[in-house]
């Protein structure tokens, strides 16, 4: 996290050169600090093309806000691929952890952290978040791995297959979102949803591999 709003205030320095004092420095920190960087990078950006001055940390963040939310609330587009059905992501929260602010010492209960794709960064499990008071939580994207190629905070690792078998219980998805999760996950392309399905013939052309997950999952998929 600190790498990331290191990041932030590179960009800043680049695109509207000038000292910046430390008290400054920690009003963007603060106000900024819950947006995921990529978001308040694209927004600065933005930002340049338009400002010669540099904004203040409010005006950064409801432009970075306003795309996070735009990001969150998007449609399915008309190329529909058949298992995300064009949502490309499943949004979901993370609970992170910098390596530095696990206290010298303790003695994490096995399986609260686990290392997530960006170094020094821990996932806090969700079930046990109120034990690390100084963990973030923050929204991210779990994605589908046969239309898009990377997520947005974790980016690369975080894709729908590889979040159920290796950081399940680490990310707590929307509420109403589990299920296209595990749509996304499958190799077979899963039935589209909200049509009849033929729970049998489907089941039985399908690998043996794949057999048992969709018998769980097909229930929610013809809902």
């Amino acid at each position: 996290m600190e790498t990331e709003m290191q990041e932030v205030m590179k960009h800043i320095n680049e695109l509207w050169p000038g000292e910046v004092t430390d008290l400054r420095l920690k009003l963007y920190v603060k106000t900024l600090f819950n947006i995921p960087g990529g978001f308040v990078i694209d927004a600065l950006e933005d930002l340049a093309a338009e400002e010669k001055m540099r904004p203040t940390p409010k005006r950064i963040y409801a432009v970075a806000k306003q795309k996070l939310d735009s990001m969150r609330s998007s449609t399915p587009s008309d190329n529909c691929c058949q298992w995300c059905h064009g949502y490309q992501y499943a949004p979901v929260f993370v609970y992170i952890i910098h390596t530095n602010l696990v206290e010298p010492g303790s003695d994490p209960e096995e399986g609260d952290l686990i290392p997530s794709p960006i170094p020094n960064i821990n996932l806090v499990k969700v079930e046990a978040v109120s034990r690390y008071p100084m963990a973030d939580r923050r929204p991210d994207r779990v994605w589908c791995p046969h239309c898009q190629k990377e997520g947005e905070y974790l980016k690369m690792g975080f894709d729908a297959q590889t979040a159920l078998r290796k950081y399940d219980g680490y990310y707590e998805p929307e509420p109403g979102w589990e299920g296209r999760i595990s749509r996304m996950s499958f190799l077979t392309p899963p039935p589209p949803e909200g049509s009849p399905v033929d729970l049998a013939g489907f089941l039985a052309n399908l690998p043996d591999e794949e057999r048992e997950k969709y018998s769980v999952m097909l229930p929610i998929f013809a809902q």
